[in-house]
């Protein structure tokens, strides 16, 4: 059995990440609020869903209990990512890999990461 692997948020960094991991053999399951960004990749990965991030009955339902890790790659609120997090915390994902691409949000974690830990 391949490993699995969420990716959360299919903007130009989420979208990228996850067909790169596909093409390394994880199966990928890609998750993200907009149709157009799920049909953009929907060919490229093992599933692709549209679901509320923040809503664990929707995550659930996608099969995010699943996988292995969660990479997180929400760019557009942190408030939204902060509240992701603490669902997919919630809901047992051990493996959270979180991409902070904006460097106001490298700065507000940089003292956690120094810890090795988010959480």
């Amino acid at each position: 059995m391949r490993p699995q692997i969420g990716v959360i948020g299919l903007g130009k960094f989420g979208r990228s990440c996850a067909i790169r991991l596909a093409e390394l053999g994880f199966e990928v399951l890609a998750i993200d609020e907009t149709q157009s960004n799920v049909d953009s990749i929907k060919d490229d990965v093992a599933l692709a869903v549209v679901a509320d991030t923040t809503d664990p009955a929707e995550l659930e339902a996608a099969g995010i209990t699943n996988c292995d890790t969660v990479v997180l790659t929400i760019g557009a609120e942190i408030e939204h990512s902060v509240l992701t997090a603490a669902v997919l915390k919630e809901m047992g994902i051990r493996h959270l890999v979180a991409g902070l691409v904006r460097p106001a949000r490298q700065a507000a974690f940089s003292h956690r990461r120094r810890s090795g830990r988010l959480s």
